[in-house]
């Protein structure tokens, strides 16, 4: 991290710290137990694309699993009663249109 902030300027990291305040406040908002449960597409779409590694894949997200299945799955991941490694693993094997590392990277984004 040291190295980091040496290489970055100060305009850099406070962009950085723009961005990961929105993303969590974007989480905050439709991610709650009580929101996921309304989540719209376009609300979803706005979540992905503040995920770097699958920030363009909303629709073939979408396209490959059905949006309200893609809902219950992440209710499931974030919310549900199994064991937090159980849920994430039924999420990585569950959720198709992209490779497995950004299934990963996505299920491991969600809870973070």
């Amino acid at each position: 991290m040291k190295e980091a902030t040496k290489l970055a300027s100060s305009a850099d990291l406070e962009d950085l710290s723009e961005r990961v305040s929105l993303k969590a406040e974007c989480f905050h908002k439709y991610l709650n137990p009580t929101s996921v449960e309304d989540l719209e597409e376009e609300q979803f779409d706005r979540i992905v694309r503040l995920i770097f590694s699958i920030g363009r894949k909303s629709k073939r997200l979408i396209a490959a699993n059905g949006f309200e299945n893609l809902r219950v799955r992440i209710s499931e991941l974030l919310h549900g009663d199994a064991p937090v490694e159980e849920r994430f693993n039924v999420f990585v094997k569950g959720v198709e249109g992209v490779e497995e590392k950004m299934r990963i990277n996505f299920a491991g984004e969600l809870l973070h």
